[in-house]
């Protein structure tokens, strides 16, 4: 004798698909929370930046200023102040001239001033020429 058995037939479980709402709102803070300081970086990224550009000019343009009074006597005969015209305002430069401690020396000092947020900065760079004879 055989028994039939009754076919358990059970209906096929639901996948949840989707999310619930706190999910979602975690989500939201968790990204919320990395854009600000992703931002913060980016933010801190573009002042250094600018500061390192600043600074390159200036040093740049000292060591320009430099050489150019080294190749032209007539640049050593008294100090001279400026700026650097329209592609870079803000900065200022001071040329100073002193006898050095040796005979027939100069001690040639180039100062490019500038301000960067709000600080005012300098660079300064010297050298030792040899005294223009006229």
């Amino acid at each position: 004798m055989s028994f039939a058995h009754p076919a358990t037939h059970r209906a096929p479980a639901r996948s949840h698909r989707g999310v619930t709402l706190v999910e979602v709102l975690a989500a939201v803070v968790v990204l919320g929370v990395g854009l600000v300081y992703v931002m913060g970086a980016f933010s801190a990224c573009a002042r250094t930046t600018g500061l390192i550009r600043s600074e390159t000019v200036a040093k740049l343009w000292a060591a320009n200023m430099l050489a150019e009074a080294r190749g032209n006597p007539d640049l050593l005969i008294s100090g001279d102040a400026g700026d650097l015209g329209a592609a870079w305002p803000g900065f200022k430069w001071t040329r100073k001239l002193r006898e050095g401690a040796e005979r027939g020396t100069l001690v040639i000092e180039i100062t490019v001033q500038w301000h960067t947020q709000g600080v005012a900065r300098d660079y300064a760079l010297t050298s030792l020429v040899e005294s223009p004879r006229y």
